[in-house]
């Protein structure tokens, strides 16, 4: 090889190692934000589809409002008072072991960083609309997408499911 050549090389090859380099800084820079964002869209989805999986085993329900619902469930034999509580920032899910009691105390936190919660965007919506029991239940659950980062995207993450509440009707 001649001088020249090595020289062409050399700068060829630097500037392909600088343009890799620039990848990998800014792959770097983008990563935590978007596994941030599907640990978001993961806890979000966990917490929603144990509210409906639980309320779909309501066999009577005792209080239905935009963000709170108050159902009896039977589950591994036993049957339980159980409410959820979704008022913005998060959806609290109480139990009394007393069917007969409402539930009370503190609870547990099933959906952190809930977006709506409030009367003008609601979590739960029914149908037939104003009729308690309702048969028929719309769960919508809205959450940042930045999850916990202060840098992370700025939009947000909509999940909804319905369910059927076919065990009321059975004069649970």
């Amino acid at each position: 090889m001649t001088l020249v050549e090595l020289l062409v090389s050399m700068t060829v090859g630097l500037l392909v190692m600088g343009a890799i380099l620039s990848l990998l800084e800014t792959t770097a820079r983008v990563a935590p934000r978007d596994q941030e964002r599907a640990v978001a869209i993961r806890e979000a989805q966990v917490g929603l589809h144990r509210m409906v999986r639980e309320l779909r085993q309501a066999s009577a329900v005792h209080g239905a409002s935009a963000n709170y619902v108050d159902v009896t469930v039977t589950i591994a034999g036993q049957t339980r008072r159980v409410a959820y509580d979704c008022d913005k920032p998060r959806c609290l899910r109480r139990v009394s072991a007393d069917a007969s009691a409402p539930p009370t105390g503190g609870g547990e936190t099933v959906l952190a960083r809930l977006q709506n919660g409030t009367p003008q965007d609601p979590v739960f919506s029914y149908s037939p609309t104003g009729a308690l029991p309702p048969t028929h239940m719309e769960v919508k659950v809205r959450v940042p997408a930045a999850g916990e980062r202060s840098g992370g995207y700025q939009s947000s993450v909509v999940l909804d499911d319905g369910l059927a509440l076919r065990n009321v009707n059975l004069g649970g």
